[in-house]
């Protein structure tokens, strides 16, 4: 996953960096790392990502309703 890749994600679904961080969980340093190009994600990442979104879109009853799929 690209760095703008995960921006996307995490402004899709309106989550801050604090919130994703929390929800991974990984430290807050390690998610800015990865949006900054600093670090390289690792591939379980895009797993993780479409959990959360079907996790939200279970919490919001469907306003959520589509995972990360690039």
């Amino acid at each position: 996953m690209t760095p703008d890749d995960i921006k996307s994600f995490r402004a899709t679904l309106g989550l801050s960096r604090a919130e994703l961080a929390r929800r991974l969980p990984i430290p807050y340093r390690t998610l800015e790392d990865w949006e900054a190009g600093k670090r390289t994600a690792p591939k379980y990442l895009r797993r993780a990502l479409n959990d959360i979104a079907r996790e939200l879109a279970a919490d919001h009853k469907g306003k959520i309703s589509e995972g990360f799929r690039k």
